[in-house]
């Protein structure tokens, strides 16, 4: 971002795996599939050493999120198998609830360190973060209530209906990649700002909708 003078941003795109943040993908159209795009802050290296460091924390963010879309294109796999046995109305799928942190998981190594390197910019970047994710917990809990369907306890998974925001989700992270390649964009000014905000927005919207919906299935389980 070009509040992050002298830095790049790695971005790497893991194409045809699904849209961040929903599960709902847009090439996986019967399961959860997620379009990892990375976005990490990387500052200039001071020394080889630094050099070094940064390129092997880069290395464990890639092996970690290779890890989690192998395993989830295994669920994927099984839960279009289930959905058919079970023969789910169109726009329904199935997610299995242990990969309900799936997507918070990649969007926090995707994200997180940019958003970290912005909010300790200062106050200004700090308040644009933190209102932010008190959006994105909000647009959370809506989003589960909309695409929450049902429990499946005997399957331990949740049955949800599609939905188009992951497109939406998407597109920021996109917007933001582009923005903070940047180098003249001021240090505060109203489009770091509105960065800020919007990566706080898309990371806790994917953590509050992963935490009610397992609320939810908590809920719907202990009753049955």
């Amino acid at each position: 971002m070009g509040h992050i003078r002298g830095q790049g941003l790695w971005a790497l795109g893991l194409g045809g795996v699904a849209t961040v943040g929903t599960g709902a993908g847009t090439t996986a159209r019967e399961g959860n599939s997620m379009l990892i795009h990375v976005l990490t802050a990387a500052p200039t290296p001071t020394s080889e050493g630094a050099a070094i460091a940064e390129l092997i924390a880069a290395l464990v963010v890639l092996i970690l999120l290779m890890a989690l879309l192998v395993f989830d294109l295994k669920y994927i796999r099984d839960s279009r198998r289930l959905a058919k046995t079970l023969d789910l109305p169109k726009g329904q799928w199935l997610r299995p609830v242990k990969t309900l942190l799936f997507d918070p998981t990649v969007e926090l190594l995707a994200i997180g360190v940019l958003l970290g390197t912005d909010l300790v910019q200062n106050w200004e970047h700090l308040v644009a973060g933190a209102l932010g994710a008190a959006l994105g917990v909000a647009g959370g809990h809506y989003r589960y209530r909309i695409q929450y369907v049902r429990a499946l306890p005997e399957y331990r998974a949740i049955v949800f209906v599609r939905s188009r925001a992951e497109y939406v989700a998407l597109t920021i992270l996109l917007l933001a990649s582009l923005a903070s390649d940047q180098d003249e964009i001021p240090v505060v000014g109203p489009l770091t700002l509105l960065i800020t905000f919007l990566l706080g927005l898309v990371l806790f919207e994917s953590i509050g909708r992963a935490w009610f919906s397992y609320r939810r299935y908590r809920m719907d389980t202990s009753d049955a």
